[in-house]
């Protein structure tokens, strides 16, 4: 019945909701899903909202599965209909035209269409750099389809949204996000990642991630970065095992990430041992040999000063 199915995750959002699902044309083979995650404060604006526009198309639901994003998208996944999906974050939205940039793909054996995405902050509508890492993988594959390029653009394009993904490729391979606190994500677009043999790659833009000027914060909560940890863990873990040396050794997966963040964020001393210890005891590289090199090791601390002058929020939905 449907071509596609829209998946959304709220979580106390109703005004940004509102803004995206205006951008969802009203087409009967369009399906969307919103899955509320059990809102407080705006819970009766949530029901409030389902009365006007649930429909047969628009399906307005609880999460059913484990809280948080990782929960609402595994109860989408399982009430989705569509032959296609998409993923969006209740803050975001799609650009104008969208549907017609992926529509042309309806017929296609394809399995993901990866999209360049761009970004915005929503109170001045300039453009930021949430979307540049992304846009980066995109645009150095469609520049150079390298060994490299595929695989960095496989296993470092870590979120679901501005990919159009085959339904029946996701329920075959039975990929499912995981229902924890952050990083939810990460597994669900490394096993895309790991089984994908016919994919596209576009320079059209579909979706916009937004951003909110003084929504920075400078904590994060451990139990909220062990979780982070762990998944990152399970990542590497998951692509040491699975992928030959060559193609592992040329992601450049390094440990070394995770215990400056635990640094930025300023956990406790004996947060970043425990950090440490569940590196090493999994056999996460730490150290490698190009740290030695003091240019490198400036240019790494100048990317994430950047990073953290910028970043919008730690739990990434």
């Amino acid at each position: 019945m449907y071509n596609l199915t829209v998946i959304i995750p709220h979580y106390e959002s109703i005004e940004t909701l509102k803004n995206l699902l205006h951008t969802i044309p009203n087409l009967e083979d369009i399906q969307v899903i919103v899955i509320d995650d059990h809102s407080i404060k705006a819970k009766a604006s949530f029901q409030q909202l389902a009365s006007e526009h649930q429909n047969e198309n628009t399906l307005f639901v609880e999460n059913r599965r484990g809280k948080g994003a990782g929960g609402c998208r595994n109860t989408g996944l399982d009430l989705a209909e569509g032959t296609w999906l998409l993923f969006a974050d209740d803050d975001d939205f799609f650009t104008e035209n969208f549907y017609d940039k992926v529509s042309q793909y309806f017929e296609t054996n394809l399995e993901v269409v990866f999209f360049t995405p761009t970004s915005m902050e929503l109170e001045t509508g300039e453009l930021t750099e949430r979307h540049e890492e992304y846009a980066k993988l995109t645009k150095q594959a469609l520049k150079d389809p390298s060994k490299l390029n595929d695989l960095n653009l496989r296993y470092k394009y870590m979120v679901p949204w501005s990919k159009l993904i085959s339904r029946g490729f996701i329920e075959e391979h039975q990929i499912k996000f995981e229902e924890v606190m952050s990083s939810n994500d990460v597994m669900f677009s490394t096993l895309v990642g790991y089984w994908l043999q016919n994919y596209h790659v576009s320079d059209e833009v579909i979706y916009c991630v937004t951003k909110s000027a003084g929504s920075l914060i400078t904590t994060v909560s451990e139990a909220s970065y062990f979780t982070r940890l762990k998944v990152f863990i399970t990542y590497y873990k998951f692509l040491k095992t699975n992928l030959d040396k060559n193609s592992f050794a040329l992601l450049d997966l390094s440990g070394l990430t995770s215990i400056i963040t635990a640094i930025k964020y300023k956990l406790p001393s004996k947060a970043i041992l425990k950090a440490f210890y569940l590196l090493s005891s999994n056999r996460v590289t730490l150290i490698k040999g190009k740290y030695i090199n003091p240019m490198f090791v400036l240019n790494k601390v100048k990317f994430y000063l950047k990073e953290y002058a910028n970043e919008k929020d730690y739990h990434t939905k």
